[in-house]
């Protein structure tokens, strides 16, 4: 089973699963930053996918955050 780490990795990646089917939402102007978000909604059933891939091969969590930012 994967563990947590220093930097709460755990708690991070916990946080995206729950706030996923937010990913679609159009996002605030945010001053000068960029924020990236999901604009078809029939692609968050590929995130549930990796997350439920993830969960079966024990990926580490610095792993799974790292590629579910990336995507």
């Amino acid at each position: 089973m994967a563990q947590d780490d220093i930097c709460e990795n755990k708690g991070n990646y916990e946080e995206f699963v729950r706030n996923l089917p937010n990913i679609t939402k159009r996002p605030r102007k945010n001053h000068g930053h960029h924020v990236l978000y999901c604009k078809n909604k029939a692609n968050v059933k590929y995130f549930k996918n990796i997350i439920t891939y993830f969960e079966a091969k024990d990926i580490s969590y610095v792993r799974r955050r790292t590629l579910l930012e990336k995507l």
